[in-house]
């Protein structure tokens, strides 16, 4: 009986070694490999560090990446073989890092996948009009844009010289969108965003007066940073696996 009893004893001792074993290896997988942050660098498209020789090199990793990670592209009914030609050939004429970062925004904006996008920074008035049945909006300016003539309830009609409804169509191939309409309306909603020029002339309608204001678009930095409530926080993991945490 004592026999089968430190037998027993023993089954029991080795068992518990091995879950602490098990808890402690958890524990500094997570804390040294599992849980670290990313390292991310943001450039402007006109500072990117790529050389010219180096743009299809780049290219072709970027669409492994998608291949290997994006797997919707199926269900989308997407040839991506067709879509990584099509880009390949116009990524080699590619001559400057503005547009080779054009092809990138475009090549991802074709993936039909609103939760991917390239992380190149704009130029900004950091202000985002409203877009209502198909006319754009200023709907309470921030201050730089007053301080630049434009005034609540100022309709945007055009755009460096392009009517609105035109200038939504020759951009929205470069906004990430699930679908068609809200393509149209992130792209609206970036009239006073450009990843390229540093300044814009729009053509706006106030009252029964046409005016043109040209606008200065300044980096991220010009703004100082809003002040809000953390009652989101996200997290990336290493091994490409994220939370959100949303607070009430």
């Amino acid at each position: 009986m004592n026999r089968y009893i430190k037998i027993t004893l023993k089954v029991l001792a080795c068992l518990i070694l091995l879950a602490i074993l098990g808890i402690g290896g958890l524990v500094v997988y997570a804390k040294y490999f599992y849980n670290q942050d990313i390292d991310i660098t943001q450039y402007y498209a006109d500072e990117l560090p790529i050389k010219q020789e180096a743009f299809e090199k780049e290219f072709e990793e970027i669409h492994q990446t998608t291949l290997e990670n994006y797997s919707l592209y199926a269900s989308k009914r997407l040839n991506m073989d067709s879509l990584h030609h099509a880009f390949q050939q116009r990524v080699s004429q590619a001559d400057n890092p503005v547009a080779f970062g054009n092809l990138l925004k475009e090549y991802v904006a074709a993936l039909h996948a609103g939760h991917a996008s390239v992380y190149l920074k704009d130029y900004t008035a950091d202000y985002a009009p409203s877009y209502i049945e198909g006319r754009v909006f200023i709907d309470r300016p921030n201050e730089y844009l007053t301080a630049n003539g434009f005034a609540d309830k100022d309709e945007i009609i055009a755009i460096n010289g392009v009517l609105v409804p035109q200038w939504i169509t020759d951009n929205e191939k470069y906004t990430p969108a699930s679908t068609e309409e809200c393509r149209r309306l992130m792209t609206a909603r970036k009239a006073f965003r450009s990843w390229s020029d540093t300044a814009a002339v729009y053509r706006i309608v106030r009252k029964q007066d046409t005016l043109d204001l040209k606008l200065a678009l300044k980096k991220e930095t010009f703004f100082p940073k809003k002040e809000q409530p953390n009652t989101v926080e996200w997290k990336v993991l290493q091994d490409s696996i994220g939370y959100i945490n949303i607070r009430r």
